[in-house]
């Protein structure tokens, strides 16, 4: 096949090949270029990526390129034959290539169901969404189905953490029963939006094909497309986003402007920081388009309409979610579930960083909080690993600023802006890595990073006589380096990490598939795997006589003597099914406390997590071997969080939990009535219970348990206190 006309091989062709949004003059190139000197050393600084870069992809890069440099006939033959198919046709082969490798790895990883905890409260949300509702309605008792990342909103429903963008996209997948293959769809929209930024802005097919080839041995680009997570997700949009705006300078066009706003509106609703982020990127060159009246502000409004349907699903989510059109569901979750409030919250000081979620992350901090000392220091975990991430090793990503220093242009400084202003602005959130997805915070700078890396192999630094270097030669051996490092250093994570991912997931099983198998239409099914259970869960469809809980180990009996005719089913991960007949619990009241964490709990001045009081506190006989435990907490302090009583009783109340020496003393009430005293001090961790309260009716339904901080002994070191069970006693 004959090679495109937009490919140039020749110098001619090269030198001559068209620019968006311009092409620099003299001053602009010599400002592109202090640019690229700029972010070199900035991310030698931040990434340091000269640490731990000696392995098999340094080797395989550097006799990569001193085979190719040896060899100089097939070298520079290498890009034409990669320049041989047709546009179109090498498109929907690297489409088809990019499908089939997310495709193997959710058949082969994901059992078919997703890995994390985010992908499994993506799809809860998605569900939801696919019904018509951000949140999922609560059946009774409504405390055996909280969890982590998802609270109860103001109308009693339960939503995720998450915003509403990407489980948008989810949701007709998940209408159609086809949820896991929107990972792979995922997986080809980003070949085709790579393709579509490279069309706009770097017009060089050669450097196109090769960014598509450098991304096939990815593994975070297989892990990150399979597990349903929205980083991948947001990199499509933000490549699509700054390809519509260079195409609205260039030639402004209805349907590029529109383009524009949508995908910049639909990444701000899918994560929220990066959409600021890239918003803070396009600045710069519709800033200065508008500036030198290369552009009308009418296309900007019309940007903005693009993106007003995907703001107005946002403020609609937080008013759902929360009460309040402008409090992002994040915030509202962690100042219920975490500490302090604030924890999550994006920038610096004392009050960032969650002591429940991340408690690793919050000790390092020290005294003084989150500081720029940690924010270098979380940059610089999150650089270091995406160059392996994306290339196979670190060195490699310094690539990407070459092309700015040689033939520097306006395209490929804002791909590199981008690149970096993503990695500096991810400084502002103090988590880093995931063990098994690496840096995924800064995954959407993948497409950028991959075509920058594709025109330092197109425009490579080389001698302009014919000859040893010259430039088919010098794109020969920076194709082959590089691809043979991407290869050595994606072969290499592959074997690292396959096994030990596969091993954490064999022995789940996929909830929705088990219930089909088993012929499962009514009962109450218990699995020790959360995260299926999330994603299985579409209260909105199940018919009212079958349940999907987590289990609390302590047997759900509320839920039982609420549900007292239903059999009850244990998932046995792969397994199998454990068949139980319906077992009545006797008459009574049962809470376990810490069922409140976190999906309940409304706190004020103190906080409270889920603990293990063998671990803690060498307390071995707990209910569900589980508890509350409620700390910085001062007298004043109180914990709030409802509940539901499966029968109408009258009932003999009592608290168990662990009393020891930095324990506080709380009231005890029960819609607003005290029933108890609690004296939490003692000189060795105890496990102890109130005396029965009087009696008193208790009826089926809604009730709020109140936890108050009213002192100490004089004894006791804090203002601590653990909490197990609240039982209440039938009384004839």
């Amino acid at each position: 096949m004959d090679a495109p006309a937009a490919a140039p091989i020749d110098e001619a062709e090269h030198a001559a090949a068209p620019v968006a949004p311009g092409t620099p003059g003299p001053v602009d190139a010599r400002a592109i270029r202090v640019l690229g000197v700029v972010f070199i050393a900035v991310w030698l600084l931040a990434a340091a990526p000269w640490e731990g870069a000696l392995g098999p992809a340094l080797l395989a890069l550097a006799l990569g390129g001193v085979a190719a440099l040896a060899a100089r006939r097939p070298a520079a033959w290498l890009p034409r034959l990669l320049l041989a198919p047709s546009p179109r046709a090498f498109a929907v082969f690297a489409a088809l290539l990019t499908f089939g490798v997310s495709l193997w790895f959710v058949r082969t990883v994901c059992p078919r169901q997703p890995i994390s905890i985010d992908a499994s409260i993506y799809l809860l949300e998605a569900r939801a969404l696919a019904h018509g509702h951000f949140g999922m309605p609560l059946p009774l008792p409504r405390q055996a189905f909280g969890g982590r990342f998802l609270f109860e909103g103001p109308d009693g429903a339960l939503y995720g953490v998450f915003p509403p963008g990407y489980p948008l996209f989810l949701a007709p997948f998940v209408a159609t029963g086809t949820e896991m293959l929107a990972g792979p769809v995922v997986a080809v929209l980003l070949v085709l939006a790579q393709l579509r930024l490279g069309r706009a802005l770097v017009k060089d097919e050669l450097a196109i094909r090769a960014s598509l080839l450098l991304a096939v041995p990815s593994w975070a680009r297989a892990i990150e497309t399979a597990d349903l997570l929205s980083h991948a997700f947001v990199g499509v949009l933000a490549a699509y986003a700054v390809a519509f705006a260079v195409e609205t300078i260039r030639k402004p066009r209805w349907p590029s402007a529109l383009g524009l706003g949508a995908a910049t509106g639909f990444a701000l609703t899918a994560r929220l920081l990066d959409g600021v982020l890239l918003c803070f990127v396009l600045v710069i060159p519709l800033g200065v388009a508008l500036v030198r009246r290369r552009l009308s502000p009418r296309w900007i409004a019309i940007a903005a309409l693009g993106a007003l349907p995907f703001g107005a699903l946002l403020f609609a989510q937080q008013k759902a979610a929360t009460g309040s059109w402008t409090r992002p569901t994040q915030s509202e979750y962690f100042a219920r579930s975490d500490w302090p409030p604030t924890c999550h919250r994006i920038g610096f000081g004392k009050d960032v960083g969650c002591a429940n979620e991340h408690p690793d992350a919050r000790a390092a901090m020290g005294e003084d909080g989150y500081g720029l000392d940690d924010a270098a220091a979380v940059i610089r975990e999150r650089a270091h690993q995406v160059g392996d991430d994306l290339f196979g090793l670190g060195l490699a990503m310094l690539v990407c600023f070459v092309p700015l220093l040689v033939r520097p242009r306006s395209a490929e400084a804002l791909l590199a802006a981008f690149v970096v202003a993503l990695t500096i602005g991810y400084g502002l959130f103090y988590y880093g890595n995931a063990p098994q997805h690496g840096a995924r915070h800064l995954f959407p700078l993948a497409p950028f990073a991959w075509l920058l890396a594709g025109r330092a192999i197109a425009s490579p630094p080389h001698r302009r006589a014919e000859g040893r270097l010259d430039l088919a030669h010098a794109r020969g051996v920076a194709l082959v380096a590089l691809l043979a490092a991407a290869i050595t250093g994606g072969v290499h994570t592959f074997r690292e990490k396959l096994g030990a991912l596969r091993g954490s997931q064999e022995w789940r099983s996929p909830v929705r598939e088990t219930l089909a198998r088993e012929g499962i239409e009514r009962g109450i099914l218990r699995a020790r795997d959360s995260l299926g259970i999330y994603s299985a869960t579409d209260l909105f469809t199940d018919p009212p006589s079958l349940f999907l809980v987590s289990d609390d180990r302590a047997g759900n009996v509320e839920l039982r003597r609420a549900h007292a005719e239903l059999p009850m089913f244990l998932l046995l991960d792969h397994l199998g099914i454990g068949r139980f007949p319906p077992v009545v619990p006797p008459p009574g009241l049962t809470l376990e406390i810490e069922s409140a964490s976190p999906s309940f709990m409304r706190p004020e001045g103190l906080a409270g997590k889920w603990i293990n009081p063998t671990g803690c506190c060498s307390i071995p006989n707990t209910s569900g071997n589980a508890g509350l435990f409620l700390f910085d907490a001062r007298p004043g302090a109180k914990l709030r969080f409802p509940f539901d009583a499966a029968r109408d009783g009258r009932y003999a109340l009592r608290m168990t939990g662990i009393a020891g020496p930095s324990m506080g003393r709380y009231d005890l009430a029960l819609d607003g009535v005290a029933f108890a005293r609690w004296e939490g001090y003692a000189k060795a961790f105890t496990l102890v219970t109130t005396p029965p309260s009087a009696p008193r009716d208790v009826a089926a339904g809604p009730h709020v348990l109140e936890l108050r901080c009213v002192g100490r002994a004089d004894a006791s070191g804090g203002f601590d206190a653990l909490f197990d069970l609240l039982a209440g006693v039938a009384v004839p």
